[in-house]
Parts: structure tokens; sequence; C-alpha cells
């Protein structure tokens, strides 16, 4: 049965499970061997047990969350209920070379979601995340982040997992990450929010409301921007075709025509 402790405030959600952390303590004359339980909130669907260890360890020990390491202890297939936790300090790092993050939907001539980071190869993606939660403001936490590469092997961009390394995802000088936010739902039986941008977007014009009107207003800004790619997969060879694309413009023509139907008057109406 997991070690749990009722804040007062009534019901399974209100209590903690903790987790026992073994860390050494460091003075300029000496070390200590130390341990703490750390509490995690019962029930959460925000919180990732690891981030959680990692800040809390951080506010107690100084420690920067990319600067620990935490290791489950216990043999394999066998660990105890709470679990125990060791932290322990990375070597210093040493960074080599630069690499990108840039948002899902991020276009070549915008800069506000693309940030620059220069990585030791040992880095891993939790790390990035950390660093990407910091840069933002601390508004988002790293555990709402969600890294895609396009690993050396693959085709397809895949998600990155939290404890993998630069190195062993095969990540070198240049590559690009891309970038969205995964906010779970406070509703119970709704799915995540899933946004391009950390920062939900304001309309404040009373004629732009709907996802219609808004895909109107995409269509007369960014008409010769690609919106809808589709691309030919070789049985053959097993391999996909380049992308090819159709812009804005050329969707919302195909529009204007579906819009000639009665029915879909009070539906999309152009302006």
């Amino acid at each position: 049965m997991a070690d749990t402790k009722s804040s007062g405030s009534g019901g399974s959600s209100g209590g903690a499970v903790f987790v026992t952390v073994h860390y050494i303590e460091f003075t300029k004359t000496s070390k200590t061997d130390k341990t703490v339980r750390v509490p995690l909130p019962m029930g959460s669907r925000t919180v990732s047990p690891v981030c959680e260890v990692k800040r809390f360890m951080h506010k107690l020990t100084g420690v920067h969350p990319t600067q620990q390491r935490l290791k489950l202890v216990g043999s394999v297939d066998a660990f105890n209920i709470p679990a125990t936790v060791r932290m322990t300090r990375r070597p210093a790092r040493e960074p080599a070379w630069d690499i990108t993050i840039e948002g899902l939907t991020t276009y070549e001539d915008e800069k506000k979601w693309r940030w620059k980071f220069v990585c030791d190869p040992t880095d891993t993606i939790l790390d990035l995340k950390f660093w990407l939660a910091e840069r933002l403001g601390g508004a988002i936490q790293a555990e709402v982040i969600q890294l895609f590469a396009r690993r050396p092997d693959s085709a397809i961009q895949s998600i990155l997992a939290g404890s993998e390394s630069l190195l062993k995802i095969g990540l070198k000088s240049g590559s690009v990450l891309k970038v969205h936010y995964v906010f779970p739902s406070q509703t119970k039986g709704h799915g995540a929010i899933h946004r391009t941008e950390p920062e939900l977007v304001a309309f404040d014009d009373p004629k732009n409301q709907t996802i219609c009107s808004n895909f109107r207003l995409s269509v007369a800004k960014y008409a010769d921007r690609p919106y809808l790619g589709t691309r030919s997969f070789g049985k053959a060879a097993g391999e996909r075709g380049p992308y090819v694309w159709q812009t804005y413009g050329q969707v919302g023509a195909v529009c204007v025509h579906i819009h000639t139907r009665p029915s879909c008057d009070t539906i999309c109406a152009v302006d």
C-alpha cells in the first residue's frame, strides 16, 4: 500500500503519496548522506512525478533540475512501494554544439517561438524541457512540453522521451526539434488540450469568433503559405515522397465554390 498522508482537505485528491529520496549534501569541509520524503499530489493529471521530485529537490538543495540525475532504487522488476530514489549530480556539462527548438507550426520568418540551445551530448530531453520552461518564464511546466525530431533511422517525426540523451537519439549540431504543448483537461472524461503555442491567442474582433471566420482570416493573411499537404507512398521502395502543398489561398478558393450551395450560407458566409 502506498505511503499516504491526508492534507486535511478531505477526499483522496487532497492527500499525497510520498517518494523517498536519498542524496548527498555537500559542504566546504564534508559531505553527508541525507534522506527526504517528497510529497506528490494524488490524483493529479497535470503533474509528472519525476518533474515534481526534481522541482522539490531544487528548492531543497539548490541543485538545478537539469543537473540532477534520479535513479530508482531496487533490482530489476523489484522495487519498494512507496518508491525510493537516489539523486546524484551529473558531471560538469561541456557544451559542444547548437540545436534549434521551434514551434510545430513556426514559419521561417517567425522568431517569437524559436530558441537556440548550446548542448552537451549527454543532456537529456527532460533537461531541454526544463530549460525551455524557464525560457517561457515559468508559466508552463516542463511536463506539458512535447518535443519532436526526425531520428537518423526514420523518415518521420517522432515524440522524444524525457530520459533519452541527445547522443543516444542521434541529434547533432544544427538539429531542429519541434515543440508543442499538451495540457491535461481538468474536466473528467475530456481528452488532453493540444496547443502549438504556449500562449492562447485572444481575438477581440466580433467578426472573428468561429473556426470558419478564423480560417477566412488566415486565407486573407497567409494566402501564399502552405496549408494542406499530401505525399505519395511508393510501395515498391517503401518510402514516402516529398510533400505537395496547397496554399491557404488555393484551399480558400475551393471553399468559396462549396459556399455557393445554399445550405452553407449560414455556416460560412463570405464577406
